[in-house]
Formats: structure tokens, sequence, C-alpha cells
């Protein structure tokens, strides 16, 4: 699936670089590194994902990120890593 470029009306995306791209169930998480999020959009059968949410915050707390770069599905949870934070967290309430 192709994903058209955010549209920062729809998606609030301030800066064009993103991470990585994980998919769990039809949503599909795309780290939004800049904004240090998680950008959550609805996979469409016909035609481009719809945003949903986000996910996150900056910040150094369990849950918030700090740069966010690689981002996989793993039963159920979403396993983040982050480039400046240093570390990985594993989300389980999404």
């Amino acid at each position: 699936m192709c994903l058209p470029p955010p549209r920062p009306e729809r998606s609030c995306a301030h800066e064009d670089w993103v991470g990585g791209l994980a998919a769990l169930g039809e949503e599909l998480f795309v780290c939004d590194t800049n904004n240090h999020r998680l950008q959550v959009l609805c996979a469409e059968p016909a035609g481009p994902a719809r945003f949903v949410r986000t996910l996150g915050r900056r910040g150094n707390s369990p849950g918030e990120l700090n740069k966010p770069t690689a981002v996989a599905a793993c039963r159920g949870r979403l396993i983040v890593g982050e480039f400046t934070g240093k570390r990985i967290q594993v989300l389980t309430r999404l």
C-alpha cells in the first residue's frame, strides 16, 4: 500500500521526517520523528489511508517519546525505538 504525503490540516505534521511503519489490525502506526509521536492511520481497502489520531508526546517518561524512529507490532503491543531517547518502549494501551 502506498501512503500519500501527510497533509498538515489532517495529520498535524509539522515536518516531513517520518521513520518506521507497523501494522496492527487495520491500523497503521507511523513514527512522526520530529514531532515526537506516532501517527495512527486506518488502512482503507480502496484508497489512501485515513488519519485517525496521534499517540505520545515529547518527553522521557513512560509513554512519552523522544524522536521515535522505529516501530514494530507484536502480540497486540507496539515496540517503539527512539533515536534521541536511546531506549525501546513497549506500549500496551493503544
